[in-house]
């Protein structure tokens, strides 16, 4: 589809070998395209801490997004 790979270097944030990404939007709609790394719809306020409030040892780790839509 003519979409350039996004280089990630090494070391990087995730703490793995260098490697290629590309975003796609595809459960929501982002309406500055599929292909764009950020939607101006989504939010990631509060997601750290709900995310530590969801790990549980017992259970194992669950993995939160903490996505929400913009108002």
């Amino acid at each position: 589809m003519g979409q350039l790979f996004h280089y990630n270097s090494s070391p990087n944030r995730y703490g793995i070998p260098a490697f290629y990404a590309l975003h796609v939007w595809v459960w929501l709609h982002n309406p500055h395209g599929f292909f764009v790394d950020w939607n101006p719809k989504v939010s990631y306020e509060e997601h750290t801490a709900r995310a530590a409030s969801h790990m549980s040892p017992a259970h194992g780790a669950r993995v939160s997004t903490g996505l929400r839509l913009a108002q």
